[in-house]
């Protein structure tokens, strides 16, 4: 297995970054990943990992949910 991908690897990446920069960049998606649709369960997981990052990260939040007000007022 390619040594990027091993956990260790990506957390001294991530460590990395955030001492260069003092904040490290997070992006995700909108649907199922933060707000439930019909065909997921649950979203609370991540959401409370965002949160967690939020003193640490910038978010960027990507969507094709064409209802934008809806999305930030969500966020």
């Amino acid at each position: 297995m390619d040594t990027f991908f091993k956990d260790e690897s990506l957390l001294k990446k991530l460590k990395v970054h955030y001492s260069n920069h003092g904040k490290i960049i997070v992006a995700y998606d909108y649907d199922d990943t933060i707000a439930p649709t019909y065909m997921s369960k649950s979203c609370i997981q991540v959401i409370q990992l965002l949160k967690d990052l939020r003193p640490y990260a910038v978010f960027v939040c990507y969507t094709s949910n064409e209802d934008l007000v809806k999305v930030m007022e969500y966020i």
